[in-house]
């Protein structure tokens, strides 16, 4: 069967607790300025959600870039795991860029990750795991004051296209957040680099990571499916039940 693996929602919830116990006490003073409301938001979500069956979470880290015209810029994350009968009903990251300096156009880049199942009602296929630009705010953007009729420029209702991706975690994000925006400072670029951090991204690879490659290996490799002419990019990544 085409598709990818995934993890029971029980364990991969379990995974992504780790991450915010990580993060809510491994964050060393130095970086309070620049990631401390993070910290601090992980605690919380933390306690909240240790005996729950989903996973919601959303924080926010301060940068500006040196050398650049965008500066002042907050980059929101997080992730949002619902699930029934012990089947995920959704799965999906976000990463938002804004530029508060600028009231005509506040939001520069805003990305979601989605976990698609065979089961997930759609009106057509999609892919498995796919990442979309823009798309509606969630509940921790509206708190932070951002309105959707000031992001009609964006377009959110447009939900195409969907572009095939990787599987994504709160580790694999915070890791990407870091490598991308924080990778002139010194003191962020040390603390990432350490091996408690760098464990925890690893095992995080391991489970989502290392079964969606071997998976695509797997398919390439297959002879019944040289025999079928079934195609990696629009038959093997694509799964939903089309109502």
């Amino acid at each position: 069967m085409p598709g990818i693996k995934f993890p029971p929602p029980d364990k991969f919830i379990k995974n992504e607790l780790k991450t915010l116990d990580f993060l809510a006490t491994n964050l060393p003073h130095y970086l309070n300025d620049k990631f401390g409301q993070l910290a601090r938001d992980a605690h919380n979500a933390s306690q909240v959600l240790r005996n729950r069956n989903s996973f919601n979470f959303e924080s926010f880290v301060d940068c500006a870039l040196p050398k650049s015209k965008y500066k002042n810029l907050t980059i929101h994350f997080g992730g949002n795991i619902s699930v029934e009968d012990k089947a995920y009903e959704k799965a999906t990251y976000s990463l938002s860029v804004s530029q508060s300096c600028d009231e005509m156009y506040p939001m520069l880049r805003r990305f979601h990750f989605d976990y698609i199942t065979h089961a997930t009602r759609v009106g057509r296929k999609h892919p498995q795991f796919h990442m979309q630009y823009s798309g509606k705010l969630s509940e921790g953007l509206k708190s932070s004051g951002f309105d959707e009729a000031k992001l009609v420029y964006m377009m959110p209702e447009f939900d195409l296209p969907r572009i095939s991706s990787v599987p994504m975690t709160l580790a694999l994000l915070t890791n990407l957040i870091a490598k991308e925006f924080f990778y002139w400072d010194i003191e962020v670029v040390k603390f990432f680099s350490r091996s408690e951090w760098k464990k925890l991204v690893k095992q995080n690879e391991d489970l989502v990571l290392t079964p969606f490659y071997q998976r695509i290996s797997d398919f390439i490799g297959s002879t019944d499916n040289k025999e079928k002419s079934e195609l990696l990019t629009t038959d093997f990544f694509y799964v939903g039940k089309v109502v």
